[in-house]
């Protein structure tokens, strides 16, 4: 099973744009299956490859076909691992 984290930011293109990010970060909070943290500027999901990537397509889909808007997503296998040199 594969851990990954997915870093988030997202930038509705109009003129109320915070109802905008607080709906969407109302529904990435009611999926208590993961771990979520949110700051100012991104939102991070922790969980198993396949949840987290299904859980993506199903919460930005509904924000990317109700207007325009610009969403990063990076993703990560490493975050929170320590390396031994």
């Amino acid at each position: 099973m594969t851990q990954i984290t997915a870093d988030i930011s997202f930038y509705p293109l109009e003129d109320s744009y915070l109802d905008t990010i607080n709906q969407f970060l109302e529904s990435l909070h009611k999926n208590e299956d993961f771990k979520i943290e949110t700051s100012d500027v991104n939102t991070i999901i922790t969980g198993e490859y396949s949840a987290v990537m299904t859980l993506i397509e199903k919460e930005l889909k509904p924000f990317l076909e109700s207007g325009d808007a610009v969403f990063v997503v990076k993703y990560s296998n490493a975050c929170g691992k320590t390396k031994s040199l």
